[in-house]
């Protein structure tokens, strides 16, 4: 796309109004500007066209440069902006890299390296200078270091340093063993927990808090046994604790002790996959008790009084539900879900095909359980002229044939037999229900007045099912001038507009579509 520029230069042609350069020179106005109510048209002209020029010729630079349009909205940050752009393009494209062998744009750098075409900086050359006056000669091995204390503490050597002077000798021992070989320590050795078993003890006479730290058997002869590793650090308000595993996975438990108390609480289990907490021990309902949360049930109710009374009389709680046949609010072998709470309920029923979903509600003193029908796509759609109608089924047809199906029309097709004549297969007719009209339903684009833009013929082949629909122009004659519907039909090879005859046959308008609501064929 080309860009634009709104700054053009004024009075620029040959025999154009302005003074000459000479004269304008001498023009008293140069230096004081023009007086009050008195303006002269051909020294005016030449000021702008000073000005204009100068502007013509950035702004084109601007539009050349950064491929941007150049407009005149005032917005001066913009265009300051834009002859940035500009100049940083100019100078990128055209203003070569300085080199050995040419001149150009030179780069400075701080780094050291082997490049011919950047520039080193004041620092960078001191800072070289002073590295090679300060450089140590390989062949001292560190005797023309001066300060060989500093050097140690410079490269972190400080505490190995002392760490070595302060290295424990090998005639020391630890725990009796001579440190002139290796050391081999065991858990008593360190205060560590000793591997294996260190005592056995019977559910009667259990392992006391003082005890050491270590690994137990709990013997319960004749019926099962467990591990007890025991933690004693004898000392705090909890000196001791111990952990219990029961054999084959029959559960975990731990106890701690309190003070010199001991173990005053007896042993809390800790639940499992295999030791699960009951609906009492967490303070839930059991299944067979209480609410009966979202508990599948079967409605077989035939009317919406039966509906209301089965509902009053579920318990507190969420309820889901299937529709046993044609029950209730009317969704066969439709599902739903619903709450009470006090005396209130709400909840909802999807249909299980595409009849749609419903809100249900009511309280116990109100009567029958309200019904609240939701419109969704699959039981309205908008129509030509964006107005929601009642779906099922609903065909979409375009100026060139193409369609669009709801749910229930799958399987029907569409073809442009010739201008302004469609053909509907696969239906049964219109729909018979009459809820878009007498012939079931055919909605035609209108104007914004309300006017409608076609006229159309229908015609039902009985034998088939088919339907036919013609279009032909709709003028409007009789609505004021402006609201009439004058559409263009051709353009002659002269330029000649060729508008529609009021009734003469036409496609449906450029951009539009007509909606027609048929009758889907029995399902086998």
């Amino acid at each position: 796309m080309s860009t634009k520029n709104d700054f053009k230069a004024f009075s620029i042609s040959n025999n154009a109004n302005v003074v000459s350069q000479e004269r304008y020179e001498e023009e008293q106005s140069l230096k004081t500007g023009f007086p009050p109510e008195h303006i002269t048209t051909h020294v005016l002209n030449k000021v702008l066209r000073q000005s204009s020029t100068i502007s013509s010729v950035v702004a084109n630079f601007i539009e050349t440069q950064s491929g941007n349009d150049v407009l005149d909205d005032g917005n001066i940050v913009k265009l300051t902006t834009q002859l940035n752009k500009a100049l940083e393009q100019k100078i990128a494209t055209e203003v070569p890299s300085a080199s050995l062998t040419q001149k150009g744009i030179v780069q400075l750098t701080d780094k050291t390296g082997n490049s011919n075409s950047l520039a080193v900086t004041q620092k960078l050359v001191s800072d070289v200078n002073e590295n090679a006056n300060n450089k140590l000669a390989k062949n001292q091995n560190g005797a023309d270091i001066p300060d060989k204390n500093a050097f140690v503490k410079n490269i972190g050597l400080t505490e190995t340093v002392n760490q070595a002077k302060n290295a424990v000798p090998n005639s020391r021992k630890i725990n009796g063993k001579a440190l002139t070989g290796d050391v081999i320590l065991n858990a008593g050795d360190v205060g560590a927990f000793k591997l294996g078993l260190t005592e056995r003890y019977t559910v009667n006479n259990q392992v006391p808090w003082n005890a050491n730290t270590g690994l137990y058997d709990l013997l319960n002869p004749g019926i099962d046994s467990s591990h007890i590793a025991h933690f004693n650090n004898g000392i705090g308000s909890c000196p001791a604790f111990q952990l219990k595993v029961q054999y084959r996975n029959g559960g975990i438990a731990y106890r701690s002790a309190r003070d010199s108390y001991g173990f005053e609480e007896d042993w809390t289990y800790i639940y499992t996959t295999k030791h699960k907490p009951t609906a009492a021990d967490i303070g839930a309902y059991a299944k067979s008790e209480g609410s009966e949360f979202i508990q599948p049930k079967y409605v077989t109710q035939a009317n919406i009084t039966d509906f209301t009374a089965w509902i009053k009389s579920l318990p507190q709680g969420g309820h889901s539900f299937r529709f046993n046949g044609d029950h209730g609010i009317g969704y066969p072998w439709s599902g739903g879900y619903i709450t009470r709470m006090h005396d209130i309920w709400a909840g909802f029923v999807a249909h299980y095909d595409y009849a749609g979903i419903s809100f249900i509600h009511g309280n116990d003193g109100g009567g029958n359980t309200k019904v609240s029908r939701l419109w969704t796509d699959k039981n309205a759609h908008p129509d030509a002229n964006g107005i929601l109608r009642r779906a099922s089924p609903v065909v979409d047809i375009h100026p060139d044939g193409t369609y669009e199906l709801t749910c229930e029309a799958e399987g029907m097709t569409v073809k442009r037999v010739d201008t302004g004549k469609y053909r509907i297969s696969g239906c049964n007719g219109f729909a018979k229900d009459g809820a878009w009209g007498i012939h079931g339903g055919t909605v035609v684009p209108a104007d914004s007045n309300g006017l409608n833009l076609i006229w159309v013929r229908e015609s039902v082949d009985t034998s088939s099912g088919d339907i036919t629909i013609e279009c032909y122009h709709r003028q409007n004659t009789d609505a004021p001038e402006f609201a009439q519907n004058k559409r263009v039909k051709s353009i002659t090879a002269i330029g000649e507009i060729v508008y529609y005859n009021d009734g003469e046959l036409c496609d449906i308008p450029d951009g539009r579509m007509i909606n027609v609501r048929v009758q889907a064929p029995e399902k086998p």
